[in-house]
């Protein structure tokens, strides 16, 4: 079950991050996705883009499990 967890999780969480990346009309020099760049890497960005992409989907779980304890 925490497989399925985890990929629904993601899936979600990657909902989210793409709709909230349309509401501001995809320009990512924001103050705001500056905060939130920093937020999902931290103050040293992975550099490879392998663990650059384990980190999103990482914070993509963590989005949409934040969400859900908020219901």
């Amino acid at each position: 079950m925490a497989i399925l967890r985890d990929t629904l999780d993601t899936a979600r969480g990657l909902g989210c991050l793409l709709v909230m990346l349309a509401r501001s009309g995809f320009g990512r020099s924001s103050a705001y996705w500056a905060w939130r760049t920093s937020t999902a890497f931290g103050d040293a960005p992975p550099r490879s883009p392998g663990d650059r992409a384990r980190a999103l989907l990482m914070y993509a779980r963590w989005i949409s499990r934040t969400r859900r304890l908020g219901r």
